[in-house]
């Protein structure tokens, strides 16, 4: 099941800014995890909202390609193997 916190943050110039994390849990494990800083918390519940219903409704987005040279990349969260 998936779902979506909103968590505000203070940058630093002293502005407000709130981090959107989706997350999708198998168990206890979380299998995926993405976020997104935005400036307004309505904008911030905007992204999120249709990101949980998407991930319910379609399953789990791609990962982007490892090619990717973005810092904020989105990488899928293994449960850990068991012995």
């Amino acid at each position: 099941m998936a779902g979506d916190t909103i968590e505000k943050r203070k940058a630093s110039k002293g502005e407000l800014r709130y981090r959107c994390t989706i997350r999708e849990h198998k168990g206890e494990a979380v299998v995926y995890r993405e976020s997104h800083t935005l400036g307004r918390q309505s904008d911030a519940k905007g992204w999120g909202m249709p990101m949980v219903a998407m991930s319910e409704r379609e399953g789990l987005p791609n990962p982007p390609s490892p090619s990717t040279n973005s810092s904020r990349a989105t990488v899928p969260i293994l449960p850990s193997a068991q012995p």
